[in-house]
């Protein structure tokens, strides 16, 4: 399967019209970089548990990637989050600062390339 070409997605989030974060797509080439950021002051209510699910639909069909790096202190939050909307463990790897993080991928993209 071929993976359409798509450099840079980008959605701003915003909570009582206040710029709170992002949710964005990098084209890697082979795959897309699913990468996200709440401010530290709107972590822990729930904007991105709704945001994500939403913004992912759109791209259901096309592979993404995720790594977070296992040392930060939002990583099980961060798992947790790409867990529920369909991302699956993959693998650890190492990072540049000799720690850690983990690799997911969606759900969906493994599921659909078995039917083939």
């Amino acid at each position: 399967m071929r993976i359409k070409k798509v450099n840079t997605i980008q959605q701003d989030l915003y909570h009582n019209d206040n710029y709170v974060g992002f949710i964005g797509l990098v084209d890697k080439g082979k795959y897309l970089s699913l990468e996200y950021q709440i401010d530290e002051k709107y972590r822990g209510k729930g904007i991105m548990r709704k945001q994500l699910p939403l913004f992912l639909k759109k791209y259901k069909n096309l592979l993404i990637m995720a790594t977070v790096e296992d040392n930060i202190e939002f990583a099980i939050a961060s798992k947790s989050l790409l867990l529920n909307n369909g991302f699956v463990f993959i693998k650890k790897l190492p990072t540049k600062t000799n720690g850690t993080a983990s690799l997911y991928s969606n759900r969906n993209f493994l599921t659909f390339n078995k039917k083939q």
